[in-house]
């Protein structure tokens, strides 16, 4: 029976794996040793190499790495959160992540001096068993949105300020900085929602558990 001892990966599985390990390690320091996330990300490859050779075989060799260092931090994120979950005393499941989506209306309210729901708007809630912060309630999710926000480059606050900051309507905003780009609004919308993403990875990013790995 072939084992992951003498299976042979090649130079860019191990160049993958090293990227992957940087960052989730720089991120779980205190509750995972540099090895063992090594060792679990040689593990999800071994089992997942199929995925591996289809990018490669599909995708160019650029986007073909890309897509293996995000899957293996996926599946990286798994470990560590278990790990960090057992040795803080919680379960894993009792996490809550922001949804892109949700990081978009949580920065509407956030511009908005009352904090008042804009027509339209619908929050997804979190646990109640399980706040993002003590008491899961609407203020504090703001709160920390702000804090994230303040925390980004001035281009990106500026960028997100001027698509959904006060009285703006965001799908004129959008339409607006397709013209200024010179592209597609569906291009621009995209490129407005990466900004999103990077807000939202300073929130913990997304969830490891509930979205699959491809």
């Amino acid at each position: 029976m072939k084992t992951i001892s003498d299976f042979e990966f090649i130079e860019a599985d191990h160049a993958a794996i090293n990227s992957a390990t940087k960052i989730l390690f720089s991120r779980y320091r205190e509750y995972m040793e540099f090895g063992d996330i090594q060792q679990e990300l040689y593990l999800w490859l071994f089992l997942n190499y199929d995925k591996a050779l289809g990018w490669r075989e599909h995708l160019s060799v650029r986007h073909a790495e890309r897509s293996l260092i995000k899957a293996l931090r996926r599946a990286g994120e798994r470990a560590c959160r278990a790990e960090k979950a057992q040795k803080v005393g919680y379960a894993p499941e009792d996490e809550f992540f922001y949804s892109v989506p949700m990081v978009a209306d949580l920065l509407s309210l956030y511009f908005t001096p009352d904090w008042m729901i804009p027509n339209g708007i619908e929050l997804s809630r979190p646990p109640s068993h399980k706040p993002p912060q003590e008491g899961g309630n609407l203020v504090a999710m703001v709160s920390d949105i702000g804090r994230a926000f303040q925390a980004m480059p001035e281009a990106d606050k500026v960028l997100l300020e001027k698509v959904y900051g006060l009285d703006v309507v965001t799908s004129d905003a959008i339409a607006g900085l397709a013209l200024d780009w010179g592209i597609t609004y569906s291009a621009a919308d995209n490129r407005v929602r990466r900004v999103v993403g990077r807000l939202r990875a300073k929130l913990g990013g997304p969830n490891p558990w509930g979205e699959s790995i491809d």
